[in-house]
């Protein structure tokens, strides 16, 4: 049995003009808007560190005390501020989601010309309900706790009005028992 070579039929792929522009920009694109940002920030926090172990390096090192540690919290924000932005995307992105389901609901059918409210509105209907229901009642029952703590403090007044009257007669009638 004898193999023949069989032909490359495989044809070379040769892009087109409007494929190389778009390829070419593309390349452009990406080397202004991610490499050249990233190569910039990664130099910022290189120079950072190699004025931080200068610092530490220096001769006079209650000088660079506090400048050593400024740069030192300037390198953790730095590294900190995309975690931190990560951190924040996790809650917009359940926002979105909340929102996203509750418009993919079907909308309840308006009944007999009554407009639809949504669970939000009749959420704060019944917590204004439940507002105006609790301070009808304190209105209703502050007076009654208040009138023993008017009377206590008038009876109280009049005590120390009455005894400071005793004790300046009693005390004016010895000044001129003396005299």
């Amino acid at each position: 049995m004898t193999t023949s070579i069989q032909p490359n039929t495989k044809k070379n792929f040769t892009p087109s003009a409007e494929q190389l522009a778009r390829a070419k920009a593309r390349r452009r694109f990406n080397f202004w808007a991610v490499y050249f940002p990233l190569i910039i920030v990664a130099l910022g926090v290189l120079v950072l560190v190699g004025f931080m172990v200068w610092g530490v390096l220096a001769p006079e090192p209650q000088a660079t005390r506090s400048f050593v540690s400024g740069l030192a919290d300037l390198l953790i924000i730095l590294a900190t501020l995309p975690l931190a932005l990560v951190c924040g995307a996790v809650p917009l992105a359940i926002v979105g989601f909340m929102v996203y389901r509750q418009r993919q609901k079907p909308a309840q059918p308006e009944v007999k010309g009554q407009p639809v409210y949504g669970r939000l509105q009749k959420l704060f209907w019944q917590l204004d309900n439940v507002i105006v229901t609790s301070r009808r009642k304190s209105d209703e029952l502050l007076p009654k706790v208040a009138q023993p703590i008017i009377r206590g403090n008038a009876l109280l007044a009049y005590a120390e009005t009455l005894l400071a009257h005793l004790k300046a007669f009693l005390t004016r009638s010895s000044k001129n028992d003396a005299e």
